[in-house]
This record gives structure tokens, sequence and C-alpha cells, in this order.
């Protein structure tokens, strides 16, 4: 049957999509309120306002069903193959021919502290969003305002999917703080851990430094942007040669195989350029920034790199996402400047007004799950619903 040109399954699902939308966003907007009432009553990002935001958060991540293209790869991991993994001719043969050893070996330990088919889930909720929270509560100059930008961005709707690298990001997250403070040995460590966790770490090691030791302006953004889109060309494959040269690196080279354009990749990777090229040309000209901060706004204008090289694998834009973390707590010092200077046009209203776009087009847009169908499974299968 065909329904405006398209088979009715097809339509359907369209339109479950479009409901999922449509609730995800009210869930949002609802859980910002109530925590932004909590916290006005309170005064201050109080035990009772951060106990609440990360328990809800937890919850809902740790009952998820069939959300995110990576739901089901987890899950099967998991429950069927963990042990086997472990068991790959010996723990050493095994490090020597997987640098990611942290998530099999963090999913041994629940294993054995939990039997739950589900676990999994609860332990990466647990380790992720208190982690992420506390380094919010530390860095920021409005909780509220960031609470709101943690979600509005995305971040909360990426992290549900990617779990291996979204541990990653938070040891990244106090790897880079220790960076900026020239506490080497302190970033070498957790960079380690971050690396076993993910190997895209190492992409986001690279562009720390280089934020740390370099000054970025205006004329870099319009450098890169120009860089990147020659290297959108052809840099698949200077990088599976220079990967493929490396043992320990060459079976994550099929990672740089490029995809098929579509629609919603092209718009989210336009989106995400868009919102760091604009934001990075107006943060590296407010002289009231810290340097510390400085180093931060660097590391949004490298991450243009990545948002642009994502348009022909849009899994490169999971790189970017260190960058999108450091706007949370960025863009309220915006703010804080611009009632300094006096300057409306450093208003909050106005960045928020860009973000409520940005959250809505990339949300409509399924970029970064691809595949919604937010369920728990007390109520559904993950087997049944698998689009892959």
């Amino acid at each position: 049957m065909l329904v405006f040109g398209k088979d009715y399954t097809e339509r359907k699902y369209e339109m479950r999509f479009v409901l999922y939308v449509l609730l995800y966003t009210i869930l949002i907007g609802i859980y910002i309120l109530i925590y932004w009432f909590i916290y006005r009553k309170k005064g201050s990002f109080s035990f009772i306002s951060k106990t609440l935001l990360c328990g809800i958060v937890v919850v809902i991540s740790g009952i998820r069903c069939n959300f995110g293209s990576d739901f089901y790869s987890y899950y099967r991991q998991y429950n069927y193959i963990s042990d086997q993994i472990l068991a790959f001719g010996g723990v050493q043969r095994f490090i020597e021919n997987n640098i990611q050893v942290g998530y099999p070996y963090l999913m041994h330990i629940v294993r054995k502290i939990n039997s739950s088919p589900y676990a999994i889930f609860w332990a990466c909720s647990i380790i992720i969003y208190p982690s992420m929270f506390h380094w919010i509560d530390k860095k920021t100059t409005n909780k509220t305002y960031s609470v709101a930008l943690f979600f509005l961005l995305g971040i909360f709707d990426i992290t549900n999917n990617i779990l291996k690298q979204s541990i990653a990001l938070c040891l990244l997250l106090y790897a880079f703080d220790y960076l900026i403070d020239n506490k080497y040995i302190h970033f070498l460590i957790l960079s380690i851990f971050a690396v076993l966790f993910h190997v895209s770490a190492l992409a986001i090691i690279v562009a720390m430094v280089i934020a740390h030791f370099v000054n970025l302006g205006k004329k870099h953004i319009i450098l890169l942007s120009i860089t990147s889109s020659v290297l959108i060309v052809g840099y698949t494959l200077i990088l599976t040669k220079i990967i493929s040269a490396i043992s320990i690196l060459e079976r994550y080279a099929k990672y740089l195989e490029g995809r098929e354009f579509t629609s919603a990749f092209v718009i989210t990777s336009i989106l995400y350029t868009a919102l760091f090229v604009y934001l990075g040309s107006i943060l590296s000209e407010i002289d009231l920034l810290s340097n510390k901060d400085k180093k931060r706004v660097n590391l949004i204008i490298i991450s243009i790199v990545f948002t642009m090289l994502s348009l022909r694998y849009i899994v490169i834009i999971r790189i970017s996402y260190m960058a999108l973390l450091q706007v949370v707590i960025l863009l309220p010092k915006i703010d804080k400047v611009g009632l300094q200077l006096k300057n409306k046009k450093l208003g909050i209203s106005k960045y928020m007004t860009i973000v409520l776009i940005f959250f809505i087009i990339t949300t409509l847009s399924a970029g970064n799950n691809r595949y919604y169908s937010y369920s728990t499974y007390f109520n559904s299968d993950p087997q049944i619903e698998w689009y892959r």
C-alpha cells in the first residue's frame, strides 16, 4: 500500500518517529522546568537538586530499550559474547589485538555483580551522568542554564547511544582540565584510560593538545574550514593508510569507510559546523574570558574539522562532542560577559534561541542516532525493534 508515494510501513515508521520527537521534546521541557524550580528554591546547586538531576537521568537511561542505532549491539555483546571476548586466546593476546579493552572488562565486572541482561546499561548510566554533572557543577557560572544546554544540545540523547565513547568523554573532560592546569601526568593517565574505552579518544587527545598550545581566532576558522573542505574528498584514503600501518589500530580502518549521503546526516553535519563556526567566532573575540576558557574555545574551533569531515562519514561527528560539552559551560559565561559589558547582543535569549533551533532540527533530522524507538525493557523485547 502506498501513501503519498511511500510504502505504508515506511510512512507508519515516520509517523512513530515524529511522535517520538514530540514526546521527547515535551519530556526535556518538563524536566528542565522541574529542575529550575527546585534549583531556584534552593538558590544553589544543592545536594537535593544535584541528586534529582542525576537520579532521574540515570533511571531514564538505565531502563531504556531499543533506543539508538547501537543499543542491540551493546545488548548482544553483554549477554552473548563478552565471556568469549575475555577468553580470546587469553588476556594477553586479547590486549595485543584490541586496544579497546576497557569496556569488555567493565562488562565482565558487571556480570559478576549482577546477572540481569540490562545491568550494563545501569552501570554505564551511573558512570556517565554523575561524572558529567559533577564536571558541569564545578565549571559553569550558571547551573540551570548549563543543565538546559546539556539536554538542548542533544548530549543526553547522544550519550544514551554511544556508551563506550561516552565513558571515554567523561575521562577526557577531566583530562583536559588537568592539561589546562599543566598537570601532564594526570592528563596522560586519564587519556590512556579513555583510549582503552574507545579508540576515537586518540583524535580528541590530539585536538586537546593542539588547543592547549595554540591561540586560534577568526582567520584560523576560515583556514580550517577551507582545509577541511578539501580533505572531505580523500581524507578516508589518507587515514586508512596511516591506521593500517599501525598493527594495533589496523582493525579500526573499516570505520573510515564512507557511507551514502543522506539528508539527515548532511543536515546534522552542516548544523554542527555552523554552530561551532558561529560560537568560535564570537568566543575568540571576547577578551574577558580567562586563558583556560580560551583553550576551550580553541577546542571548539579545532572541532570544526571533525564536523565538516562528518559530511563524508557521519560517525566522525562524534569526536566533536567533546567540544559540544565545552559549549555547555562557555555559553553561560558569554551571558555573564555580556552583562559586564552591558551589551544586549551577548544576552542569554539570543543564544538560547539558537540552541532551541539547533535542538529542534537535529532531533528531527535524527542525525545523532538515526533510529528512534525509546521504550523500556518492561514493555519491549530488544530483539523485536532492530532496524539494521
